[in-house]
């Protein structure tokens, strides 16, 4: 509302439109957060944190010919800013162009070594193939700065990924030495020890849901770890509750045929099954499921 007076009062400043914009984008109103972007940039065509915002959301909705040229206008403008390094790296990575993506990111991480800028050049390895370098520059940067959370989630990421779960539990568990309210951390670890110390894994899947009840992937987790533990009735509740949040997830669905028969309900786990395999090409469970199907038929 104060920003909305101010523009009134200076209608061809475009660092009050900017500021507007970005209001409009924290209350979520996409389409006057885009026209008072526009207008700052009408108004002054060298706003440059206007053009970048602009650029950056306009690359979250896929590489196109209007961020090609808003990313043309901020090289121009300010070559060596990181920003805009990293703005050129997302988009030479959505456009296929892997290893060049690959050193802007070195060269960001080369000016400023921070987390955001090791992890985006860890992913970027990761993504190229080479997962054992991602997760040696992961470990060296965590080596280095052992109380940072957020690397050491990342890394532990990357051990899950890799399969290498006793690496990526003792990553959890770092963290929750720093930070023991950590959700994800909690979460995951108790993902992780689901098939090897199921007790322990409740009882870090219940802290996440105390700390995080309506974290749709806590409540999968749970509703999973309770489903193997015996407790049917709560993991259906719980599997129930989570895909009221997101009712076409189909991990979640494939998880609720999995507690289904856990259940001893398997009419039902196939009812499930034959509706996911056939709305859902694709999904990371879907041999298992598959699997599934095909044992509680016979």
């Amino acid at each position: 509302t104060t920003l909305r007076r101010l523009v009134a009062v200076l209608p061809t400043s475009a660092q009050a439109n900017f500021l507007l914009a970005r209001a409009h984008a924290m209350t979520g109103d996409i389409k006057a957060f885009e026209e008072r972007l526009d207008k700052a940039l009408e108004l002054n065509p060298r706003h440059f944190s206007a053009r970048l915002a602009l650029t950056r959301w306009q690359l979250m909705q896929g590489p196109s010919a209007a961020s090609r040229e808003n990313l043309a206008a901020l090289k121009e403008q300010a070559p060596d800013n990181l920003d805009v390094l990293q703005l050129e790296a997302s988009y030479a990575r959505r456009t296929g162009q892997e290893g060049q993506a690959l050193e802007i990111y070195r060269e960001v991480f080369e000016k400023v070594s921070n987390t955001a800028s090791v992890i985006a050049l860890a992913q970027q390895k990761w993504r190229m193939g080479d997962k054992k370098g991602a997760m040696a520059l992961q470990a060296q940067w965590v080596a280095q700065n052992p109380k940072d959370v957020t690397g050491r989630l990342a890394l532990a990421e990357m051990y899950g990924a890799a399969g290498k779960m006793e690496e990526a539990a003792e990553q959890y568990l770092a963290v929750l030495t720093l930070s023991e309210n950590n959700v994800i951390a909690l979460n995951n670890l108790a993902w992780n020890l689901r098939d090897s110390e199921l007790g322990r894994a409740l009882g870090y899947a219940e802290k996440a849901n105390a700390l995080a009840p309506k974290s749709t992937a806590v409540m999968d987790t749970l509703a999973v770890l309770l489903g193997k533990s015996g407790a049917t009735d709560r993991a259906v509740s719980m599997n129930v509750r989570a895909l009221s949040a997101a009712p076409d997830n189909p991990t979640l669905l494939y998880h609720r045929a999995m507690i289904l028969d856990l259940a001893g309900r398997p009419a039902e786990a196939v009812t499930v099954l034959n509706s996911l395999l056939l709305q859902s090409e694709e999904f990371p469970q879907r041999a298992e499921a598959v699997q599934m199907l095909e044992r509680l038929r016979r």
